[in-house]
């Protein structure tokens, strides 16, 4: 069966903002303590975008059977693992 869409992650990207961050604080604390191509280096990592990939594969369904409408839906990643899951039923 194959994915009904592939979006980014939340989780991973969640994960890289959290890093950026880190580094940009690092290298306030970094500064005259390593050598200045080093961190000239680290401060355009830190200055870069963030390149996010489509990791998280989404499954979805919905629609009205026996007189229940129904949506299913599930996301998961394959690089950190983060799972969704939402079901809702209801007669109509």
């Amino acid at each position: 069966m194959s994915a009904n869409n592939w979006t980014v992650c939340p989780e991973c990207l969640r994960k890289a903002k959290a890093r950026k961050e880190k580094l940009g604080r690092d290298l306030l604390d970094l500064y005259g303590e390593i050598p200045p191509d080093r961190w000239a280096e680290l401060n355009d990592e830190c200055n870069a975008p963030i390149l996010t990939s489509d990791t998280l594969r989404e499954d979805y369904e919905l629609g009205i059977l026996d007189g229940e409408f129904y949506v299913y839906y599930s996301g998961k990643c394959d690089v950190c693992g983060f799972e969704f899951k939402y079901k809702h039923e209801e007669k109509v």
